[in-house]
């Protein structure tokens, strides 16, 4: 609820606080259950929005090792890589957009960022 509720509040200092309170109650909850797959998803939601993408990765790829057919899991390695892309970590980007692919090789939205991150790493910067 506290994932969720961040996308209506408008006090920034509010809504992060709300974030880490989540990211918090996630991390009691995964010390009782390591395999709880839902929480790692709804925490990685909550690193996307706090910007902490390497630990939103790092939460699907756990998701990834536990339930490889999680609906939502290629569009959320699509996300971290668009964030990486917007970093220009491009090297972290690839590899989100290939996890992507790998899930969903039909995804025209991947492919096309994976495209411009290639062209990124190509180009003298």
């Amino acid at each position: 609820a506290l994932v969720n509720r961040s996308d209506y509040e408008k006090d920034e200092r509010k809504r992060v606080a709300d974030l880490h309170r989540a990211v918090t109650l996630f991390n009691h909850v995964l010390d009782m259950q390591d395999k709880y797959v839902l929480c790692y998803m709804n925490r990685s939601a909550a690193y996307y929005k706090l910007n902490a993408i390497d630990s939103m990765v790092s939460d699907l790829d756990m998701v990834n090792r536990l339930y490889p057919i999680y609906p939502s899991l290629p569009a959320m390695y699509y996300h971290a890589g668009v964030s990486y892309y917007e970093k220009k970590d491009y090297t972290k980007a690839a590899a989100a957009l290939e996890a992507s692919l790998k899930l969903n090789p039909q995804s025209v939205e991947a492919r096309d960022v994976l495209s411009n991150v290639n062209k990124a790493m190509q180009s003298p910067q």
